[in-house]
């Protein structure tokens, strides 16, 4: 990336990308590091700059099936009960194991860590 902005709308579609998994697929990434997010210059293509994504998610070796959108007791999301991903960008709560299940704040919390990092 060139600039703040770029790695600003980069990371901006790569979290709608995160969205788009979760709510029309039902899978959960589990695994936000920056080796997982691509930045891509939608200048160096012949498509309409606006028409293309600046940031998308790649590596679901970790992702996990959750299903449509099924509700916990809480009202979050269902999530999965393994603690998996980079530990560097890990979510507070999966680290201390304060949290009995992986859901999609913490995909969220670990795209922030990326950001300040």
């Amino acid at each position: 990336f060139a600039s703040e902005k770029e790695l600003l709308e980069g990371m901006r579609d790569a979290i709608k990308c995160h969205q788009s998994l979760l709510r029309s697929a039902g899978i959960l990434h589990r695994d936000i590091s920056p080796n997982n997010i691509m930045l891509y210059n939608p200048e160096d293509s012949d498509t309409l700059a606006s028409d293309l994504p600046k940031g998308f998610l790649i590596d679901l070796d970790l992702a996990k099936y959750i299903g449509p959108n099924t509700t916990t007791a809480d009202g979050t999301l269902n999530g999965v009960r393994r603690r998996t991903g980079t530990m560097l960008f890990m979510a507070i709560e999966i680290l201390m194991v304060t949290c009995s299940r992986h859901c999609w704040r913490h995909d969220l919390e670990s795209f922030l860590y990326v950001l300040i990092w």
